[in-house]
């Protein structure tokens, strides 16, 4: 979870439900398939938040350990964790630089990534994932749902899950190139309960992935557009990438 949301650090049951996916499913079916392919049974979830992946491929066998900067999301997740019986290992740490052990594989959804808008906060993160991996360890880059058809546009959607209805509304920065600024506010029972801003990237092209890559001691293993192992990215450059460690 980003750091600035302070209303769902008070309350991570309503992010639970605000930013409930209904296609959890074919995510967790998605990175079954990769996972068992690279026989990758040790795996590290970034910015975790609530565990939803965690706990679901805990129950199907793999050994999970969720990292997220949220204490209160880490606690969400533990009882989420004990509530289903369902053994995962969880750390409150920062994304942007961590050491937490050795994994066969790590991952992280909803284009979480695009958090790290710092140059440095990026480079920094993928360094401790490489650390993280034992030798030929992948990283599974979710970058997918993007909430607009052109990056440099101002864009809005609107969810509506059970009691919770969010607004988002994106606006890249100006003089910024690469940044932008997500407004997100919460209706519950027809009454505003919460507005908060705060910065992302306004995409990660896959020309940043292979320089990040090459920086940090990685391939590019596949590119995908969507759950469905379909390939290649959308012209909007929403993909899911697998990368290699390679050094």
């Amino acid at each position: 979870m980003k750091k600035g949301f302070s209303f769902y650090e008070m309350h991570p049951e309503i992010y639970e439900e605000a930013f409930n996916e209904k296609d959890i499913n074919e995510q967790v079916n998605f990175l079954k398939r990769v996972l068992t392919k690279h026989n990758a049974r040790n795996v590290l979830d970034l910015a975790c938040g609530h565990s939803p992946h965690a706990r679901a491929l805990a129950k199907l066998g793999f050994n999970i350990t969720g990292l997220d900067i949220s204490s209160s999301l880490i606690e969400l997740a533990k009882k989420r964790a004990k509530e289903e019986n369902v053994k995962i290992e969880l750390h409150k740490k920062d994304m942007k630089k961590f050491d937490i052990g050795k994994f066969d594989a790590a991952y992280i959804m909803f284009s979480s990534i695009l958090h790290l808008h710092e140059p440095e906060d990026i480079l920094s993160h993928f360094e401790s994932v490489n650390k993280s991996l034992k030798n030929d360890g992948i990283y599974i880059i979710d970058i997918s749902s993007l909430p607009f058809h052109d990056p440099d546009l101002n864009a809005k959607f609107h969810k509506h899950n059970g009691k919770i209805i969010t607004d988002v509304l994106y606006e890249p920065i100006e003089n910024q190139v690469s940044k932008a600024k997500f407004s997100v506010t919460n209706y519950k029972l027809g009454k505003k309960i919460n507005h908060e801003t705060f910065t992302v990237l306004r995409y990660f092209p896959l020309a940043l992935l292979q320089y990040l890559c090459t920086k940090t001691g990685f391939k590019i293993h596949a590119v995908f557009q969507n759950f469905k192992f379909k390939d290649g990215a959308t012209p909007k450059q929403e993909y899911i990438a697998i990368i290699k460690k390679v050094k």
